[in-house]
């Protein structure tokens, strides 16, 4: 839910900035109401990856099941 919020706001913000860009307003207050985004620790995706050990006894799995995908 944030991360559809700041986009939308960013968005916003760059419309207003767009605007004002081509004159269509010099209204400063909206542009400044909205407060710079800051991106948490937790928000960005971290990359996981997998030894050669981890690779290779994934590889030799025997995968068991009903056949069906």
């Amino acid at each position: 839910m944030k991360k559809t919020r700041d986009k939308y706001l960013k968005l916003f913000k760059q419309i207003i900035s767009d605007a004002e860009n081509a004159g269509f307003h010099a209204n400063r207050v909206a542009k400044n109401l909205i407060t710079r985004l800051h991106v948490k620790e937790s928000d960005k995706t971290k990359e996981i990856y997998l030894t050669k050990e981890e690779l290779e006894a994934m590889y030799e799995m025997t995968l068991e099941g009903g056949g069906r995908v």
